[in-house]
Parts: C-alpha cells; structure tokens; sequence
C-alpha cells in the first residue's frame, strides 16, 4: 500500500486545485491513497466534504483516517525539520520515506522550486517509496492530468446547492445574447504581485470587452464579471454586464459554464477553463492583440 501526504495549506483556492489535481492524478498511476492535510477551508465546499472532515482518496473507513491522519501530521512535523531547504529527500533503506518540498519566488515570473512529478528521477523516486510527502504548491504532471481528467472533474465538483447558484449566476448572464464571455478581474493580490504586472485598471478591461465583441459578428455578446474587488455597473458603460455572486465557488463554477473565459495569468480563471472544458485567454498586457485564436482549451 502506498500512501501519499500533501501536508499544509498554500497559497489559493486556485493553485491548491491545481496541486490537488496533479498530485491526485499522480496517485491514480501509482495506486495510492491521498490524505490532504492543507484543504481547508475550502474543503467545506465540495461534495468530498461529506466524507470526513479532511480530503481522503480513495474513501477509507473514518477509524482508519483519523488513526492515519494522526500519526501523518506527527510524522511530517518530524520529517519537515529533518528536510530543512532540501526539495528531494530520500530516507531509504531505513524508512520508506520520500519528502518533496516546492516553491517559488512571487517578485519574478519564475517558477524557480516546480517539482515535476512525470520526469523519470521524480517517478523512479515515487514508485520506489511506501510514504511521500508533499510540502509546497508547485508540483505537476501534466500527462497524468490529462489521462485522468474525467475523474479529476468528477471529483471537484461543488456541493449542489453551489453549483446550482453557479449555473444560475450564468444562465442569468446570458440571458438573450448568443455568447457568454466570464471575465475574471483579479485585483487584490495582484497589486503587489510582480510589481503589480497585472493588476489591471477596469476602464482596461472595459476596453479588453469592446475588443471582443467584433470577434462574435452577428452575435450578441454578454459578460459575466468575476471579482475578488468591488466594480460597478458605472465601470463598464454600455456594456452587456452581469456580476457574480462575490462568493468563491459559486464565481469559480460560474466562470466555467460561461462560453469563454479571460482575465489575467491566474490559476482561478485557468481552473474554471479546465473544469469547464471552456476556451481561455490569458491576458499578458492590457493592450495584447486579440482574436478568436487568441482563445484556447487546457486540454
């Protein structure tokens, strides 16, 4: 049996999705059970929460997660001082032991600690070790992510009650018109982040929309709007807007069943394409050009 352990909580909802994801479909090539000790409080919002109080998969019996989950927490506690500013560390021939740990430097664009999980050193190392933790948000394994995609979707699907309001919050939206475009306007963080590269003004996004619309001839265009700030109608005039919730999920799955998606370089709108299977187009710089093509699937 082989057990694998993502140990804390980092970063967002996004790039914990995305983390989740790949680490997940990496134990589907590996048969081994995942134990999330850092999901909450997002945890709470999908239809896993049902389960137990902390991300299992696949489902055990409660005595035997809560036993695992406990002697877990007490083993990385022990093993993240024993790895102190190693990424790879190996506790072999003595204890089936594999410790990852991942990060990144948010002044630059590099993804300086990215732990790819598909290449042969990091594969060799998994399939070789009972127990592998996972400490950091930057892993991935793209072609595990594709080959167990469905299972991904099916498994971060939201309570019912959320995405109903998310489904709602998009039929609203689009009303009459013939395409929906979700707009994620991230704000927030982003005006530090980088230097605030991409923290957009919204007359820029209202631009980005007028520039859209002639990609759609003969089509009506409406626009839903997802924020983590406060915009208005009176920021967006003569446009065909409509504002989520301002709840998390429900603007998350909302964005995913709206026909296209764009905003700024942002795991948020990047999960909502994927869940979706909807086209995206990240926004590099507020006066990219942009056309049809411009839109592309995760997968």
């Amino acid at each position: 049996m082989k057990f694998f352990i993502i140990t804390k909580e980092t970063n967002q909802l996004g790039n914990r999705l995305f983390q989740f994801s790949h680490i997940l479909a990496t134990s589907k090539e590996n048969n081994a059970i995942v134990f999330h000790l850092g999901f909450r409080p997002y945890h709470q919002y999908f239809e896993f929460s049902t389960c137990g109080p902390l991300p299992v998969v696949p489902k055990i019996s409660k005595i035997s997660s809560r036993l695992l989950v406990f002697l877990f927490k007490k083993l990385n506690k022990y093993l993240d001082k024993k790895t102190k500013n190693k990424r790879f560390s190996s506790f072999l021939p003595f204890f089936p032991f594999l410790y990852f740990k991942s990060g990144w430097n948010s002044t630059n664009e590099e993804l300086s600690g990215l732990i790819d999980l598909h290449q042969a050193a990091q594969a060799s190392a998994i399939k070789n070790h009972a127990i592998v933790f996972f400490d950091g948000p930057l892993f991935q394994n793209f072609p595990a992510l594709s080959k167990h995609q469905t299972i991904i979707r099916e498994y971060f699907t939201p309570l019912n009650t959320h995405l109903t309001a998310a489904k709602k919050i998009a039929r609203i939206a689009k009303g009459q018109a013939d395409i929906l475009i979700g707009v994620h306007i991230r704000r927030g963080d982003y005006k530090d982040f980088i230097g605030g590269k991409y923290y957009y003004s919204y007359a820029e996004y209202a631009e980005l929309m007028w520039r859209i619309i002639p990609l759609f001839p003969k089509q009506k265009v409406s626009f839903l709007i997802c924020s983590d700030d406060s915009p208005e109608f009176s920021d967006f005039p003569h446009l065909n807007i409509h504002f989520s919730s301002g709840h998390i999920i429900e603007d998350l799955y909302a964005l995913a069943h709206c026909d296209y998606i764009i905003g700024p370089p942002s795991t948020f709108s990047a999960w909502a394409a994927f869940w979706g299977k909807k086209p995206y187009f990240h926004v590099e710089h507020p006066n990219s050009l942009i056309s049809i093509d411009s839109f592309s699937l995760f997968f």
